[in-house]
This record gives C-alpha cells, structure tokens and sequence, in this order.
C-alpha cells in the first residue's frame, strides 16, 4: 500500500503556499472552508500548513490544495510538481482500497465525488476542476450516453444539434486565444480541433475560462453545443466535462493535427534568422531570459499584453515576443525550461532578428527546469515590493537575475516586509546565504 510521508507533504505544502501571490493566497484561504475565519489572517501565513492539516487531515488536505490549486488556478509546474507525487500516491491508495473492498461505492477524496480525469507525465489520474464539469456517475454513464451521445460524422451530416445530445471527442489541436469585437468591445475566444471514432470537426469556444481546463491530447464531453454549419460552438450556456480517453483511428488524427492550421516545420534557430520577414516556423531551445510582462499602447492607444523571452538552441539564440492572451502560455515558465514554440512569424527591427508570436503559436514545455543548491551572494536588488523581490545575485560563479518571494527573503535576514523594505535590504548588502533554485527562481534559502 503506498504510503505519504507526513514530514514531506508539510514540505511540499509549505512550498506552494510560499508560491501563492497575496491574491492568490486570499483566495485560497476563502475556499478552504474549515478552517475558522479568526485564523485566515496574515499573521498566521507561517503556520498555515500545519492549520490546514489539523483541519483537514493529511489525505483529505491533499485532496483540498489539489481543488484549490484548480480553482485559483495554479496548474502551472512550479505548483503542480509539488503537489502531483502526493495526488497520485493517494490515488493509488484508493484504488487499492477499493479492489480491496468489492461491491462498496466510496468516494474517492482525491477526486471530490468527480470523475474529470487529467493526464500527468504518461499516467491517468483524477482532478475536480473550477469550470469542467462533473461526469455522470457510473452506474447512470453508460445509458446517458448510449441514448444522447451523437457521432462528430453524424452531427456534421445533420442540420442542428438539440440541447439533450452530447458530442464526446479528443482534442487534438487547441488554438491561442484570439478576439472578436462586439458593440465595439472585444470578446475572447478559441478554437479547438476534435476528433472522436468517425471524424474531426472545428469547435469554437467563447468561454476564455475554459482556455486553461481544456488541454490537448485529452478526451471531453460537450453538452448544449451549437450548430452553424461544419462548426460547433461553445457557448455560456455549453458544459464541459473531462471523460475517459477516445480512441481517434490514425488517419482521422492526421487530419485533426492540421485542422486548425498546419504545424509550421521545426527549426533550428540559426535557420530562423535567414527567414524573410513574416515567415512562419517552430523552435525549440532552452530558456536563458524571461522578462517581465508588459503592458504596450499599439494603435490608438489601444493596450495589449506583451511577454519576452529569449530562447537558445546549440546554433544561436533568439527573442521571442509573445502577444495579447496568448500570454498566458507564459505562466509558469522559468529560465532553465526547455519549450518547443510552434507557429511563430519572424521580425526584423533595426538589423535584429526576432519572432513574434500568432493567433496559433502553441507553447509546449519540454522539460523543466532542473533545481540546484548552492551558495548565492545577492549583490543588488533591482525591484522590490511585498509579494516579489528581483536580486542580482552571483551563483555557481555567475552573475544572474533571480526572483524571490519577498516574504521568504525577509524572513532569512531578518528584515521587516514594509513600505521600506528594498532600501532595507539595500543597506544589508552583499547578503551571502545557501539557497535552492530553479532556473532564475530562488525556492528556498537555508
């Protein structure tokens, strides 16, 4: 029977609250609904793991932050690889109990009574997500489906779809976010290419919520769809349940994998920079900076999102502009990650060569990241403020730029986090300390 260590989730849960952002971690005491209100106070931020176990008890906490997590959301690998190995080895545990026990109809806590399942390095598991809603319960799924459940080839042959039937398919190609205009507002939305058995039909949908539940490669139920033409759409009135994975025959994939807009070939980067303005390709390379997020004024004044990178591969290394939504792919990523970016247009601006993001551009991590402990000595600090502190710090003898949650630097030497604090810290420097990193990231100090 697969144990939890005790010792290690207090660790891993002490890890991601530290993660949190001062919104997120209010949010986060909001939804945690035992623990007694005289206690969610920011006093108490220190000792909140352990009054979230007390509260909860070990295996059902794990079920709660995994909720949580989802709901805030935090699905990003900064906060999903702590929390993964303890929401699978409970998974496990449960399983095991329930073979164990036949014919009993326990609700799984690691699930939350829901069956939405998610895909977490090659291995099945199960989540409660914010906007995907439940699947029907095992006993009810089979005849729900078999009497409302229509084929992608029987629902592209016929004129509408009725609010009472379902359309179960794989996702196989996702878009970025992109924006229409209504009554002079813009309005989100996405598409999606989905495939079942029988065929592969475009599914466009305008709940930008959905944009981080709805993941490709794996399987959902859609419920009160619309139909125009060849086209289904996702409405507020849709839902949206993770299921079971569908099985899409090969050539049916290779359709829905260009449905969208085909892959542009992969490139090195040095090939890249030969391109004519505007060409399209995909790179992958390793993360050596990540800038802040911006705010830019393009046409008329009017503000979209901006996120920089830059990304090196074993031939040269490359900026990458990404814009609008699309930013969001950008969440979680750190110096050190491997990405593959696919779908990206070249740029030319005063003889330098870079790529900027499209409608369709796909952010894949690769591989994270790898951690690292070791001393650091912060010899400047370039921005401070409560939640974060950027530090030029010189580590394994390079000089880098990391970020640090503020509260954790202000903990390790001693100095108090108010409306003062960087020239604090200023005054103390250089600081010299033993810390865990992760790419431009400082974890832990000891």
């Amino acid at each position: 029977m697969p144990k939890i260590s005790s010792r290690k989730w207090k660790e891993a849960l002490t890890a991601i609250i530290d993660e949190l952002e001062k919104s997120q971690f209010n949010k986060m005491l909001e939804l945690l609904r035992k623990i007694p209100r005289s206690q969610k106070t920011p006093k108490f931020k220190d000792k909140m793991p352990q009054k979230i176990i007390e509260h909860y008890g070990e295996e059902k906490s794990i079920s709660a932050i995994n909720r949580v997590m989802s709901k805030i959301p935090r699905k990003d690998a900064v906060i999903q690889d702590q929390l993964r190995p303890f929401v699978l080895t409970l998974k496990k545990k449960k399983l095991k109990e329930k073979k164990a026990f036949k014919g009993t109809h326990a609700c799984d806590p690691v699930m939350g009574g829901s069956t939405a399942a998610f895909v977490a390095n090659g291995t099945v598991s199960k989540s409660k997500s914010k906007h995907l809603e439940p699947e029907p319960a095992a006993d009810s799924k089979k005849s729900f489906q078999q009497d409302k459940k229509r084929t992608i080839s029987d629902v592209k042959s016929s004129k509408q779809i009725l609010d009472t039937e379902v359309i179960v398919g794989k996702v196989l190609q996702k878009s970025g976010l992109c924006t229409f205009k209504i009554d002079k507002k813009e309005k989100p939305y996405f598409n999606l290419a989905v495939a079942d058995e029988t065929d592969v039909i475009k599914v466009v949908v305008y709940k930008n919520d959905l944009y981080s539940e709805i993941e490709e490669e794996r399987s959902y139920l859609f419920i009160k769809l619309q139909k125009n033409e060849d086209v289904l759409k996702v409405t507020s009135s849709s839902k949206v349940s993770e299921t079971s994975a569908v099985k899409v025959p090969a050539e049916i994939e290779k359709t829905a994998r260009t449905l969208l807009c085909p892959e542009s070939p992969l490139c090195s980067i040095a090939e890249v920079k030969t391109f004519a303005e505007s060409s399209k390709a995909s790179i992958r390379g390793t993360i050596t900076e990540m800038k802040t997020l911006e705010r830019i004024t393009v046409m008329k004044q009017r503000k979209t999102k901006k996120q920089d990178f830059h990304l090196k591969d074993d031939t040269d290394s490359i900026k990458v502009s990404v814009w609008g939504e699309n930013t969001q792919q950008c969440k979680g990523l750190l110096v050190g990650d491997i990405v593959k970016v696919t779908n990206v247009k070249t740029n030319y601006f005063r003889g330098v060569t870079s790529v900027n993001s499209t409608p369709f551009t796909r952010i894949r991590k690769v591989c994270s990241a790898s951690f690292q402990t070791g001393r650091i000595e912060i010899k400047a600090i370039s921005k401070a403020n409560k939640t974060w502190t950027h530090v030029v710090a010189e580590f394994n003898q390079q000089l880098q730029t990391f970020v640090v949650a503020s509260q954790l630097l202000a903990k390790a030497f001693g100095v108090k986090l108010d409306e003062n604090f960087k020239q604090k810290l200023v005054d103390k420097l250089p600081l010299s300390t033993v810390a865990e990193t992760q790419g431009n990231k400082i974890h832990k100090i000891k």
